[in-house]
């Protein structure tokens, strides 16, 4: 249920463990309106509770149920005000971060009210992708004729004498033109 603090809490969790680099400061600065929110709540009831405690022990007083009652109260209010905090943390982390945009208000905009940017990374982190993964996403070159199945650009300065008639059909039947490859002009 959306009105369950542990389906809410993991709603989010979800969410940002696929876009942490991105959604990271938004999460930071939503826990620490609420921690500002909440801590002079805690301060009132931790003192009338500590109050309490101490009025019952000077009494010698054997029930302190009613010094827990602070406590009790505090922990239901701040769930309550957590749950409807991080609910609307969600639907701003989906709204803002979707499909790999930034989506700010743009009032001139009379379709959704809204810019949509692509999301910019760090040339720290490019480098890092860079030395990860290699050629792997690297557009081919222009005298890139055919795309092989392992992503190897064909020339046509191969030496394809070697390979047998069955070969040959399958290069063709599996290689993608280069024209086919989303992003390659020429």
């Amino acid at each position: 249920s959306w009105d369950s603090a542990y389906w809410i809490n993991s709603a989010v969790a979800k969410l940002v463990y696929s876009a942490k680099d991105q959604m990271e400061q938004t999460v930071y600065c939503a826990k620490q309106d609420f921690e500002d929110w909440v801590e002079p709540l805690v301060k009132t009831a931790e003192q009338e509770s500590m109050d309490c405690f101490n009025e019952a022990l000077r009494m010698n007083s054997v029930s302190t149920d009613s010094c827990v009652l602070a406590l009790t109260e505090l922990a239901i209010v701040a769930t309550q005000e957590a749950t409807k905090r991080w609910t609307a943390l969600w639907q701003q982390l989906m709204i803002t971060f979707i499909d790999g945009y930034v989506t700010t208000v743009d009032e001139s905009n009379n379709l959704c009210g809204c810019k949509k940017t692509a999301f910019s990374f760090s040339d720290d982190w490019k480098t890092k992708v860079v030395d990860s993964t290699g050629d792997r996403y690297r557009l081919p070159d222009s005298n890139c004729i055919e795309i092989d199945p392992d992503g190897h650009c064909v020339t046509g300065d191969d030496d394809s004498s070697t390979d047998d008639a069955e070969t040959l059909q399958q290069k063709r039947e599996i290689n993608l033109r280069k024209t086919q490859v989303i992003g390659v002009v020429g």
